[in-house]
């Protein structure tokens, strides 16, 4: 196998020669005795290739891939081959192995590892790079396989064509995907696109904008200091902070944002919304109640199925311009601060005279005609912006906030 190996790279640098011109070429490799490993037998390759500190690197490989930044002034490897060891020996292994082809292109402070498995082969390959910490720009693809990456200062580029996917400790904006895996993600200090074609999002530190998608999996989020925006074609969606707007949107779970220093906008397709604080919320759910809590802002919140509870903030009334609540099927509840200023009208068309408004505020006027819908408008406090409230089937309340 060793001599297999090193007529192919023998060969790969003869071609570059005669040719005269600039060409891939196999970098110096160290190759370490085959060890059991539990129930596989292992190969380690290792090696390094060169590359500019301050540079970027692209790795394109087949088999899970780990990139480390370093304190060091090169790039370096480490390859296992690793196959199943149950009812092999160390001869068959290595006849499974088939070996392994790498390969180093460098160009205008660009370097480029290139890893595929031998023809035949049936080796899981297990990749490691180790980079300079300073490096402007990594970026990694695979075809298939995990893909992991710490400590490194610049910009991060990494894809699986189906895999999990890690990444803590980047210093600059990170763009991840795979076609389907879960994604861990911890400290980002730029911009972050994540997205996966099926699995879970954690994220628990951005320094800028969020981007992240799945297509089936629940999303949680720690910390985003900018605008964030979220999808899930099935889970729940979790926020702890956010320093900007949040969009959030779920085909099948929860929306539960804890805190936004902007505007929520929240759409819900098969479960509930929850809104601590916030900006303001913009809701849509087709099959949940709706809460909100200490919302500082415009409100629009709309359930085909569900209950509505809502409370507004002490403060300038102005910032309610143009809200409105609506329940298709499900009460409507309404907290008002006692010394604040705001014009009723709401609406129950509750059939059959089963619907209720009850109002703890003497200024709200309700009336009831026959079948007729019942009604309720008043100026609370004097008045201020018009906040409509109805439900097709339910009850409203609109109660002094405590």
């Amino acid at each position: 196998m060793k001599k297999l190996a090193i007529i192919t790279l023998l060969a790969a640098l003869i071609a570059t020669i005669l040719s005269g011109q600039q060409q891939p070429v196999p970098p110096p490799f160290e190759q370490h005795p085959m060890v059991r490993e539990g129930a596989t037998w292992v190969q380690a390759t290792t090696g390094a290739f060169p590359c500019a500190i301050r540079g970027s690197v692209k790795v394109v490989a087949t088999g899970s891939v780990s990139v480390r930044g370093m304190s060091r002034d090169d790039c370096g490897f480490r390859i296992k081959q690793r196959v199943p060891a149950t009812g092999s020996s160390e001869a068959a292994a290595r006849s499974q192995m088939r070996g392994f082809e790498i390969l180093s292109r460098s160009a205008v402070e660009t370097s480029i590892l290139t890893i595929t498995p031998g023809e035949g082969s049936i080796a899981y390959l297990e990749i490691e790079i180790w980079v300079p910490y300073t490096m402007r720009e990594t970026s990694v693809n695979t075809r298939f396989g995990a893909l992991k990456a710490l400590a490194v200062e610049g910009s991060l580029k990494m894809e699986s064509g189906g895999g999990p996917v890690e990444a803590d400790k980047i210093g600059g904006s990170a763009i991840l995907r795979t076609a389907g895996g879960q994604m861990s993600i911890g400290s980002i200090g730029g911009a972050l696109h994540c997205y996966s074609g099926g699995g879970y999002i954690h994220v628990q530190r951005v320094t800028s904008e969020a981007w992240c998608d799945t297509a089936g999996g629940d999303i949680k989020i720690g910390e985003v200091t900018g605008p964030l925006h979220l999808t899930t074609g099935g889970g729940n969606i979790e926020v702890i902070k956010a320093g900007a707007n949040v969009s959030a949107r779920s085909l099948s779970g929860i929306i539960d944002i804890q805190d936004a220093a902007g505007i929520v906008t929240a759409v819900a397709r098969g479960g509930s919304i929850q809104i601590g604080n916030a900006k303001g919320a913009r809701c849509e759910a087709s099959g949940g109640a709706i809460k909100v809590r200490s919302q500082d802002g415009p409100l629009r919140l709309s359930t085909a199925i569900g209950n509505i509870l809502a409370a507004l903030v002490p403060g300038a009334a102005q910032r309610y311009e143009d809200s409105f609540l609506n329940s298709e099927s499900g009460d409507v509840t309404l907290l008002i601060p006692s010394a604040f200023g705001v014009t009723i009208a709401a609406m129950n068309e509750t059939p059959g005279m089963r619907g209720l408004i009850v109002s703890e505020f003497p200024e709200v006027r309700i009336t009831r005609d026959g079948m007729n819908p019942v009604r309720a408008e008043g100026a609370i406090n004097g008045g201020g912006p018009l906040l409509r409230v109805s439900t097709a089937s339910g009850n409203i309340f609109l109660k002094k906030q405590r």
